[in-house]
């Protein structure tokens, strides 16, 4: 990078404010619209969660538990979830688990659960990078996330990158710029002897049904 480019490059990162510049989840925008990355650099920050995010993010520590054999979802029932992020009063925000999340995570674990072998490694809540094809270079770590389900196969060199979508009416296709952008990233990030054979990439969204 120029001193310039640079320049500007800390200038983005001190706007966004510790945000990433390159979301996985925005990459249909930035993709078709590398200017948005400037553009928001310009617009007021506003870290709020809405309750449908919410209760995503507690979808997904029932989900992440379960998988992880912490606790079943049906323990979860009828019990509230209490969050990192912190309401006006700085209590701890709190999201009831009801029989609609339960059963919810229950689908989504078993389909998981499903292509997981005895030779599979599993990855939950794996963060992941570009930044491993050119340590020197910063921009390529502002393009990184963490992935719900990173599944590694040492014996069909297989990967499988899955990710939960706890939203209602709005279908996620499979194979979204997002999924793409964590595919790339997987490859980088799980290096294997002789390649990869095949990377799949897998949306799950219960409540789309």
């Amino acid at each position: 990078m120029t001193p310039k480019q640079v320049e500007s490059f800390n200038r983005l990162v001190v706007a966004y404010g510790g945000e990433t510049l390159f979301r996985p989840s925005a990459a249909d925008r930035w993709l078709h619209c590398p200017g948005s990355i400037q553009l928001g650099s310009t617009v007021k920050r506003d870290n709020k969660s809405s309750s449908y995010a919410l209760q995503g993010t507690a979808a997904h520590l029932v989900f992440n538990e379960a998988l992880a054999g912490v606790r079943e979802p049906e323990e979860w029932a009828d019990r509230r979830v209490v969050l990192e992020e912190k309401d006006a009063s700085g209590k701890p925000i709190e999201v009831y688990v009801d029989a609609e999340m339960v059963d919810a995570i229950n689908f989504s674990a078993a389909i998981v659960n499903d292509v997981i072998t005895p030779w599979t490694n599993v990855h939950l809540e794996y963060f992941l990078s570009l930044q491993p094809l050119d340590a020197s270079y910063p921009l390529l770590g502002q393009n990184r996330g963490t992935a719900d389900v990173a599944l590694v196969n040492t014996q069909t060199r297989e990967l499988d990158i899955m990710d939960l979508k706890y939203g209602q009416g709005v279908m996620v296709p499979a194979n979204a710029p997002q999924l793409k952008d964590y595919a790339l990233m997987g490859l980088i990030n799980f290096p294997i002897e002789g390649g990869w054979s095949k990377v799949r990439t897998t949306i799950i969204q219960p409540r789309s049904r």
